[in-house]
């Protein structure tokens, strides 16, 4: 039987970008579905079992990064592939991707975590905050998502500025936070919004230190999820997944691909269903983003996070 392993390669964002990518090739040619992932006691994947390729299976696979049509097609004739990529051709990525991502399962208890945090918020709006770090370098020489490199973070000042306005669009509002290597970040933001998060730590060492998060990744990726609008960072795969694979539709607020030092431009994205190789290109490739004004008010008057799309299972 053929086999389709994805390892622990980066962070969960990706490799659940990775398992639609497999998912095609599973549909596509045949096989099962091997995951080598700490957080399987977490997630549920129905698709797929956990397992590992035994060393001699790892010096015979094929190592499988993104490919095109053509890669694709002559992958029928590879028994044991090591999947390390995270974009297979697009149309195919796309057709698989609300199906893949709706059947994701989340452990019954990290779920009644993510509705008991909520539910303590009472009738307050709330919007979800990815602050992310680590490996995405600071700078103070304005931002620019459009060079090459590593991705850059978003500057703290901007952030604070999206806070701001969503105080102005609805006043009572408390801000969901999911950082990763963002503590000192996190203290400063304390000190002027309301914040939430989970009292879920993390139980695991990812692979890439950048990838570090003092909380649960699969419980804050879930309930970031369930945030009508969420102030993202662009390029991040975690801020793409949770807006625009699991749960509702979501309202991105992201800044313009580049920004001149303290420029805090709003815009706003509305890309549920599209895949991560969309959400790059945004950034990536020059256009004009539609701005986050008062519109947004006509259309959520009042975000409430909704939970009720969650699947669960008991481990």
């Amino acid at each position: 039987m053929r086999r389709l392993c994805i390892p622990n390669f980066a962070g969960l964002g990706n490799r659940l970008e990775a398992l639609t990518f497999a998912r095609a090739l599973q549909e596509a040619h045949g096989g099962e579905i091997l995951l080598d992932w700490p957080e399987l006691d977490a997630l549920h994947v129905p698709f797929a079992r956990r397992g590992r390729l035994s060393w001699l299976d790892r010096r015979r696979a094929k190592r499988l990064r993104n490919c095109d049509e053509s890669q694709f097609g002559a992958a029928r004739d590879l028994p044991i592939i090591e999947l390390r990529g995270l974009h297979g051709p697009d149309e195919r990525m796309r057709g698989l991707y609300l199906r893949t991502s709706g059947q994701l399962r989340l452990h019954r208890d990290l779920k009644g975590a993510i509705e008991q945090v909520f539910e303590r918020a009472g009738v307050r709006s709330i919007v979800g905050v990815h602050l992310r770090r680590g490996d995405f370098p600071r700078s103070t020489a304005g931002y620019d998502a459009t060079r090459p490199g590593p991705n850059p973070a978003v500057p703290i000042e901007w952030i604070e500025a999206a806070m701001q306005q969503c105080l102005k669009f609805w006043p009572d509002c408390a801000f969901f936070v999911s950082a990763s290597c963002a503590e000192d970040e996190s203290a400063r933001l304390r000190r002027n919004f309301d914040l939430i998060q989970l009292p879920l730590a993390n139980p695991y060492a990812p692979s890439d230190p950048g990838h570090r998060a003092s909380t649960h990744p699969a419980a804050d990726l879930f309930a970031l999820a369930c945030c009508e609008v969420i102030v993202a960072t662009p390029l991040s795969s975690f801020s793409h997944f949770a807006a625009n694979a699991l749960g509702p539709p979501t309202t991105c607020i992201v800044p313009p691909q580049r920004m001149e030092p303290g420029e805090t431009t709003l815009c706003r994205l509305d890309m549920h269903g599209q895949v991560l190789s969309d959400w790059l290109r945004v950034f990536r490739e020059p256009s004009i983003l539609r701005p986050f004004d008062g519109s947004i008010v006509l259309e959520r008057d009042a975000p409430r996070p909704q939970t009720d799309w969650i699947l669960s299972f008991v481990g």
